[in-house]
């Protein structure tokens, strides 16, 4: 019976913030990252003790898995040096540095292995594209072009079958990136990131504006 109350804490993190984690798919690590900090905690769950503390840099990112031809491995993002840190997993000690892949774009966030462990998925948050990094030889084989500032992604294998997307469109990929403006949550005007105002070709009316004196 699930009885809704907290059975173990475990100390010792690098920081007390960590916005993204990620379990391993055996269920045995914990990966946390420490965005503020520049940090990763690396958790044993098995013992529910941290082994590892590990300085990965400015605005650490999504940690995930992919394991591969060559062994099991950690793919980071730093957002801050616009880098994909990959790591060799060691459970119980320290992980090993392995390389750091150059993206393409600025601040990679989420990211996500393919089902194979031949491909990690790599989104740029403010150049509006995903990296395809190849785990054999760790280089940048593609890019492509997404919505506004991905910060998240999933893969799921065989999701969408040959033929079966022909209905797809592509959803205003094509488009220009929009600056939407801050606004008071008050405030009367259209707002130009609505999606109908957006469709309907939305422009700013102008003419004299009240003012008091």
């Amino acid at each position: 019976m699930t009885s809704h109350k907290v059975v173990h804490t475990i100390k010792g993190l690098g920081d007390a913030f960590s916005s993204d984690e990620s379990i391993s798919p055996d269920g045995t690590e914990l990966w946390a990252a420490h965005k503020r900090a520049g940090l990763t905690s690396v958790i044993d769950l098995e013992h529910r003790e941290v082994t590892a503390v590990l300085k990965t840099g400015p605005d650490t990112n999504h940690p995930n898995f992919a394991n591969t031809a060559h062994g099991s491995f950690v793919y980071l993002t730093v957002g801050g040096l616009d880098e994909t840190l990959v790591y060799r997993r060691d459970p119980g000690g320290t992980p090993e540095l392995v390389t750091r892949v150059h993206d393409t774009g600025h601040a990679p966030h989420g990211l996500w292995p393919s089902g194979d462990g031949t491909r990690v998925y790599v989104g740029m948050e403010k150049s509006d594209a995903v990296d395809v990094i190849d785990t054999a030889t760790n280089k940048v084989i593609d890019t492509v072009a997404v919505g506004q500032e991905p910060q998240a992604l999933v893969y799921v294998p065989n999701a969408a079958p040959t033929g079966s997307a022909a209905s797809l469109g592509r959803q205003g990929l094509g488009d220009a990136p929009t600056t939407c403006p801050p606004a008071c949550p008050t405030e009367r005007r259209a707002n130009p990131c609505a999606p109908a105002t957006r469709a309907a070709g939305w422009k700013r009316r102008s003419g004299p504006s009240a003012a008091s004196t």
